[in-house]
């Protein structure tokens, strides 16, 4: 294994290198996903751009790069730190904004074990 960072480790099924390349190959696709979740919902546009702004923050994530490489190990920790993000920005009284979060979530969650397998 390459070991260009000392932290590297292989995801079962998947070598870690090519849980990344799956990631970078296929994130477009499910940001438009993630993206008419948001847009069907009945959230306050100033809700929904901030949510956008999150998801569009982990599509961008570039493994190739050494940056995001030491920020993000793997994917998972991204969708984490996603995820994270995304609980920070909703009102959890508020029964829609939590259905948004909720299908993100398990959506987010379903992605990664797909890039993995």
């Amino acid at each position: 294994m390459n070991n260009e960072l000392s932290n590297e480790r292989d995801i079962p099924g998947k070598s870690l290198a090519e849980t990344r390349k799956k990631f970078m190959e296929d994130v477009e696709g499910r940001y438009l996903l993630w993206l008419s979740i948001i847009e069907e919902s009945n959230l306050e546009e100033k809700n929904k751009e901030k949510l956008k702004v999150i998801l569009n923050d982990c599509k961008n994530t570039n493994f190739d790069k050494p940056a995001d490489r030491a920020r993000f190990i793997e994917p998972d920790t991204l969708f984490s730190y996603a995820i994270s993000r995304l609980l920070d920005n909703i009102d959890q009284t508020d029964p829609e904004q939590s259905a948004v979060f909720e299908n993100l979530k398990d959506d987010i969650w379903k992605f990664a074990e797909e890039i993995k397998s």
